[in-house]
């Protein structure tokens, strides 16, 4: 297995005008206590549409 995605989740937060590193570090300590079927409210675009301000913008 490669790092493609990965890369893809970084690129994509700096797209959408996050810091990668905060960004992968707030998602991975959540991700393990939340739900599988709502996993798509931790990608990027969607973090930034829950709060405008994040801590990592």
């Amino acid at each position: 297995m490669n790092g493609s995605p990965a890369f893809s989740l970084i690129k994509t937060a700096k797209i959408n005008g996050l810091d990668p590193e905060a960004y992968l570090r707030d998602i991975l300590t959540r991700i393990t206590d939340h739900p599988i079927n709502r996993i798509d409210e931790l990608l990027p675009w969607n973090v930034i549409a829950q709060d405008p301000n994040c801590e990592y913008r």
